[in-house]
């Protein structure tokens, strides 16, 4: 690739430079389009003014992130220069940073504690609990959503936007008034109680000894240092220097500030000695967050542009200029170059990852990039992720999920296995923490559960504290009658405990088995995930402790975690070093730059994205009223998106130095490429679902695709050692050889499926030991490979299946009990399954009510058809040996008619009854018919399948019969039955399609579904080739 000097790539910023380091004042707004130096041109002027005696250097830019980026530049930069340089206050700061200094400083100018900074866990619990206490002032529509985080999230941000803009409590009650929308109004007073809470929390005053600091988020911290900065103008300086210092203010991306940010950093700039502030309006991307394309208070500043682009590559600022917004100027490079920059339109989601994981391996074996200079942008990560994250395993590409908002600890799962680890290290469950594990998503109680626990624990032992009995409980006091989610940390506790008594315990055996034991990655939500795998990443990175000392390990590993606020950040496939593909947001990649890029996902729909996430509360139609637009005045919202959204996009593609491609999906369901792409349609590639890409214009088809992974090299190879061309097999194989000597997976013929011998032709059933039930002798004649599939693999038991357990329990003793002691034990039975389970309330509910239907369904079946049948029976054990295999099932009731004929009775749960001619030639009725016929010297009438899920008014329940074998019959079914049996003795169990194949847990390796129908699978039950 073509590397450009610093003096070619800084030019023009250069000039800049020299011109505003030689004494001019300003302020200076300096505009320039990606790529053009801004953020340079910051660094180099920090860098010639912070070791300068006398001289107090301050640069703001938005976000911790940015802020973290450039102090590396800045500092970096500083100590190579100064080896011996000591900097007493930090250069970067965020607008946040610097607001908490001044009121710091005035703090302490006046004796006063700090200013304590709430935890947006905090506030949000404090809105909530205000939200809810003041239902009857919000609007009817609005009450069942009080208690939600999406409503405690769109309230905080109308606070924010209110703030930004200067308003207060009262300002938002007046605004909503005047413009008629009565859920500001209740806002505004939930924002005044909340106030008056935080103020009372603040103790009686700040000069009482006892008085804590005010408790301030984020839009109030900015709030408070204007007020400050208002009556104190000097205050800018205290915290930064002595008086007399020259103070100079550099901002960088000031397009992405909110209003209180652009005020606060315009208020420092007037005071400032030398002020430059960097911004490109065409970049403007957090408007969710207030942020606005227009320069704000900065307007007064000499306006200053910058050249080209110092990045881009000729191919690359094409394309660029194809996406950008109307506004933007000219988009242009003095970069020499090519490049490379093209769009690509896939037939899948599917298709589109392995193109994207193609491209990059390209670009690693071909140009040499590392992957550490490469990323995947998309609009919304868990979109794409998954399908991502897939093919990049596959290809052995190493992916790296960019740092998501928030800490680590913040998240709900990660801060449970922390808790629980710290439990660990202390050597005991405390009973705070038992609880706090149990309503935790390791445990899954709701709260609602853990109360109810804790008051039968206190109804059992009146004298003692509920908690400690809780953790009793958890601990393995009782061990009947312990609800699901207790049951689950006690696994959990007790698999974590033995981790730690291992041989060599490390934090991530630790997490490991707790993880293993919890559940979770059944249970956990998809976004969590991401988490999760960041605290293994961290956890693999601390060190091995010694038994001794393992217990004290677990608990530095939690605190650090908690303490340095590590980010949500995870890796994927091999991404645990420093040098993976980053895959992260549009938004996160602002300010950013990879040799690679793919820009990826660009689909109608979603880029640009109509999203109505802020109409519960009109946040967007508050800010357009904060920000002046009259009440009559028609807000063109979807114009609006539409430029937020390319400017967007034009960010993203901008990223790019050398190459870039832009992927969608065109053709899979209602998937088409974004509106965004139009101008690039005459020059996309569409890739074909097995073939080439092909031009939509007319071209000649490109090359084949060339394998850019070890696992592609090692596949064609192998095609071209099988293949009829001698010369170029013998060249493939001695390829092979010398990939399978370096250990590569795949190379050596010992490993490719269908080569290896069977490892074992012995039949799966020896001597009689095979034994089958009748239910499942259908599916042996439908399918042997399923049935050996679910033999190995049995699947849990689902909610069905416990229903139809808990009716057939409550069936079998229905004779020896009055019916209102039955339904009291049913009622009985069902809360106590709600009280194991974590299932909602609704959910419970409805599985009560359908258990009460079928258990009704059957006493009216069994009192309508006394009359006719006279119980024998009930789950009555059968057993018939069978060409060696042993039939052994249960009977759900033996009844017999007036004649003295028995019936065989299976009861369903099933809603659908099957049809008369199938139930007729019903494999399980038969078997059961054909052992009553051999055990009992009685007439056999046949039998009967009475569906309980379907009621009939005359019967109670549907019936679906089977008559009684004939002698002819009855030889059929047996030779029937051996033929199953033969099959399930194996070796070899044939795969046989049918309407059952979508179900059938196999169905992915089945080879009827990749070959001709009835294919063997020619290997032993118990082995593998």
């Amino acid at each position: 690739m073509d590397r450009m000097s610093p003096r070619q790539l800084f030019e023009e910023p250069a000039r800049l430079f020299q011109d505003l380091a030689s004494g001019r004042r300003g302020p200076f707004m300096v505009r320039g389009g990606p790529g053009s130096g801004k953020t340079r041109l910051v660094v180099d002027l920090a860098c010639h003014w912070a070791p300068q005696p006398g001289t107090v250097t301050v640069v703001l830019t938005s976000n911790r992130a940015a802020a973290d980026r450039l102090r590396a530049q800045i500092h970096g930069r500083l100590l190579r220069a100064s080896p011996q340089l000591a900097l007493a206050k930090p250069l970067v700061r965020t607008t946040h940073s610097y607001a908490f200094a001044l009121l710091e400083a005035r703090a302490r100018a006046s004796g006063n504690p700090p200013p304590r900074l709430i935890p947006a866990a905090e506030q949000d619990a404090t809105l909530r609990e205000l939200a809810i206490d003041q239902a009857a002032r919000w609007p009817e529509p609005l009450r069942a959503a009080l208690g939600s985080m999406e409503f405690t999230a769109q309230l905080r941000s109308v606070f924010q936007r209110a703030a930004q803009h200067g308003h207060g409590p009262e300002g938002l009650i007046a605004l909503g008034t005047a413009r008629a929308r009565p859920e500001w109004v209740a806002a505004g007073r939930t924002w005044r109680e909340y106030e008056q809470v935080m103020t009372l929390r603040g103790a009686v005053g700040m000069a009482d000894p006892a008085a804590s600091p005010g408790a301030l988020d984020a839009a109030e911290l900015l709030g408070a240092a204007l007020d400050a900065v208002a009556e104190d103008p000097d205050l800018l300086l205290h915290p930064l220097g002595k008086p007399g210092s020259r103070f100079v203010v550099f901002v960088d991306d000031a397009q992405h500030f909110d209003p209180q940010a652009a005020r606060l950093s315009s208020l420092a700039a007037r005071r400032a000695d030398l002020a430059v502030c960097t911004v490109d309006p065409d970049q403007s991307v957090f408007w969710f967050q207030g942020a606005q394309t227009g320069p704000g208070l900065w307007r007064e500043a000499e306006q200053l542009r910058l050249g080209p682009s110092q990045r881009l590559s000729s191919s690359v600022a094409q394309l660029v200029a194809a996406v950008a917004p109307r506004s933007a100027p000219q988009v242009a490079t003095c970069r020499e170059s090519a490049g490379e920059a093209q769009t690509r339109l896939y037939p899948t989601v599917a298709a589109q990852a392995e193109g994207v994981v193609e491209a990059l391996c390209r670009a690693h074996a071909r140009d040499q990039v590392p992957w550490s200079r490469m990323a995947v942008l998309v609009r919304s990560v868990p979109v794409l992720e998954p399908s991502l994250a897939r093919a990049a395993a596959l290809a052995d590409v190493p992916l790296r999920l960019a740092a998501m908002s928030g800490p680590l600890a913040a998240n709900t799962a990660v801060s449970a296995l922390l808790s629980l680890l710290k439990a660990l290290a202390r050597k005991a469950l405390e009973p705070a923490t038992a609880l706090e594990l149990l309503v935790s998503p390791i445990a899954g109680a709701s709260v609602a559960q853990a109360r109810s626990l804790r008051r039968l624990l206190r109804a059992q032992e009146p004298d003692r504290p509920s908690l400690d009995l809780l953790a009793e409980l958890v601990l393995g006091a009782r061990e009947h009658d312990v609800p699901e989610p207790v049951l689950r940390l006690r696994r959990v506790w007790r698999a974590a405990c033995e981790a730690l008594g291992a041989p060599a315990p490390t934090v991530e055996t630790v997490l490991w088995a707790a993880w293993s034991a919890s559940g979770l990655e059944e249970r956990l939500p998809e976004g969590d995930f991401a988490a999760v795998r960041a605290l293994f990443a961290a956890a693999r990175a601390q060190r091995a402790a010694d038994a001794a000392d393992a217990a004290a390990e677990l608990a530095r590993f939690a605190e650090r975690v908690e303490r340095e606020r590590l980010p949500v950040s995870a890796t994927l496939g091999d991404g645990g070093g420093s040098d993976a593909v980053t895959l992260l947001s549009a938004h996160a990649a602002a300010g950013q730059e990879w040799d690679v890029v793919v820009v990826c996902g660009v689909q109608e729909g979603l880029w640009p994205g109509f999203s109505e996430s802020s109409s519960l509360l009109g946040v967007d139609e508050l800010a357009a009223a904060l920000a002046g637009t009259p009440a009559e005045a028609k807000l063109d919202a979807r114009k609006q998106v539409l430029a937020q959204e390319r400017r967007l996009l034009y960010l993203a593609c901008s990223r790019a130095r050398e190459q870039l491609l832009v992927t969608a999906v065109e053709g899979e369901g209602d998937l088409v490429p974004s509106r965004f792409l139009a101008p690039l349609a005459p020059l996309a590639l569409r890739t074909q679902e097995h073939g080439p890409a092909e031009r939509a214009a007319a071209a000649p088809p490109p090359a084949p695709a060339t394998p850019w992974s070890s696992a592609g090299v090692v596949a064609e190879l192998r095609a071209l050692a099988c293949g009829a061309d001698q010369h170029r097999a013998q060249r493939a194989a001695a390829a092979l050889a010398a990939l399978a000597q370096a250990g590569v997976i795949g190379a050596h013929p010992k490993s490719w499926h269908g080569l290896a011998e069977v490892s074992t032709s012995e039949p799966l059933a020896k001597d009689g030991s095979l034994t089958l039930s009748p239910s499942r002798v259908q599916q042996l004649l439908d399918c042997p490979l399923r049935w050996l599939f679910e033999r190995a693999m049995p699947a849990a038991p689902g909610e069905a299946a416990a229903i139809g357990t808990a009716v057939h329990l409550l069936a079998s003793v229905a004779d020896r009990f009055p019916e209102d002691e039955l339904q009291a034990a049913l009622d009985a039975a069902a809360r106590a399954a709600d009280e194991r389970s974590a299932r909602p309330p609704w959910a419970a509910q409805r599985r009560r009510e359908q258990l009460a239907r079928l258990f009704a369904a059957f006493m009216a079946w069994r009192n309508a058809s006394r009359g006719e049948l006279t119980q024998v029976g009930v789950e009555i054990p059968v057993e018939m040996s069978v060409s060696g295999v042993t039939l052994r099932g249960r009977i759900d009731r033996l009844e017999r008619t007036a004649r003295g004929e028995l019936v065989i009775v299976d009861l369903k749960t099933a809603a659908t009854p099957r049809s008369a001619a199938s139930v007729r030639e019903d494999p399980q009725l038969a078997c059961y018919q054909l052992v009553v016929r051999m055990a009992r010297d009685e007439p056999v009438a046949g039998g009967k399948l009475v569906y309980l899920g379907a009621l009939r008014q005359e019967t109670g329940a549907a019936e679906r019969e089977q008559p009684a074998l004939t002698e002819e019959e009855a030889a059929q079914w047996n030779s029937t039955i051996r033929e199953a049996a033969a099959a399930a003795a194996g070796p070899q169990f044939r795969a046989r399609p049918n309407q059952h194949c979508g179900s059938c847990p196999g169905r992915r390796c089945c080879p009827a579904l990749q070959s001709a129908p009835g294919a063997p699978l020619a290997g032993a039950a118990g082995g593998a080739r």
